[in-house]
């Protein structure tokens, strides 16, 4: 059975209370530790109704092992986690080993990187929207290349998501037109034909 992370709160946990001197102890409670989290979940039992559920949760900041020893690891909106619910669906357990064993790692790792292109995006278009010249001189490489950019996201060769962020943080900055931004994700067979 899985659930789908809605929201997720840190109630960081770990440690002693902090005296400001670092010890051995600290850094490897640190490295090592756990953190509790209150989190939010979409849960989906087979052939029953979905339902949602919010409990707090101690998860490991080294979830991944020691390939994840440089990275501390948390829970997103939009993981996906296998879990196991009991018959009256007020507990609801995580099954940690079958998420890493199942590439739960890589998918926070992806999560991550498309949260970031999109807070990117959004910094993009503002930082547009205060500069006009700017905007002016990207519409200008816009028009030029994009049309050549939507032929290679139809034939697999540019990532169609990195090409549509790109046309949303120039359509946010004003750069390009709405209408022009699904022109070209049209082009690009990201949008359906009008």
């Amino acid at each position: 059975m899985q659930a789908v992370v809605v929201q997720a709160t840190s109630r960081r946990g770990g440690g002693g209370p902090d005296d400001g001197d670092a010890t051995l102890f600290d850094a490897v409670t640190d490295l090592f530790g756990s953190d509790k989290w209150d989190l939010v979940l979409d849960v989906s039992p087979p052939g029953q109704p979905p339902f949602r559920h919010s409990g707090r949760y101690k998860i490991s900041r080294r979830l991944g092992g020691l390939r994840a020893v440089n990275k501390n690891w948390r829970p997103l909106p939009g993981l996906v986690l296998p879990v196991q619910v009991s018959s009256d669906r007020r507990t609801i357990e995580i099954d940690w080993d079958a998420f890493v064993a199942h590439g739960g790692i890589d998918q926070g790792e992806q999560l991550v990187a498309t949260r970031g292109a999109q807070q990117g995006a959004a910094a993009m278009g503002k930082m547009l929207a205060k500069n006009p010249k700017l905007a002016a001189q990207q519409r200008a490489m816009a028009l030029q290349h994009f049309p050549e950019q939507a032929i290679q996201v139809t034939t697999g060769v540019r990532p169609a998501d990195e090409f549509a962020r790109s046309i949303s943080s120039l359509v946010q900055g004003g750069a390009l037109t709405a209408d022009e931004g699904n022109d070209f994700l049209r082009a690009a067979g990201i949008l359906p034909p009008q």
